[in-house]
């Protein structure tokens, strides 16, 4: 989807779906904050039109669950261990 400039790195922020970018969120050029301070409102990235929401969807997170998926992303990727 596109790529993220943060304090000490750059971060590449990938779609949970595959299919076409319909709208890009004009919004972030100018107030990129927005998306940490708004992320669920105005801050959002851009949408798309699911081009294999059949067998996708499943594979999404919401609510609770996100904080559970986001702790196994971070041990797979061995995210926080002091090197």
């Amino acid at each position: 989807m596109g790529v993220v400039e943060l304090a000490k790195s750059i971060v590449s922020v990938k779609s949970p779906l595959s299919g076409k970018v319909v709208e890009v969120n004009p919004l972030l050029r100018d107030e990129p904050e927005r998306v940490h301070l708004d992320p669920y409102g105005q801050g959002w990235l851009l949408r798309i039109s699911p081009s294999a929401w059949a067998t996708e969807h499943k594979e999404l997170v919401s609510g609770e669950d996100v904080a559970l998926a986001m702790a196994e992303h971070a041990r797979l990727f061995r995210l926080g261990d002091a090197e």
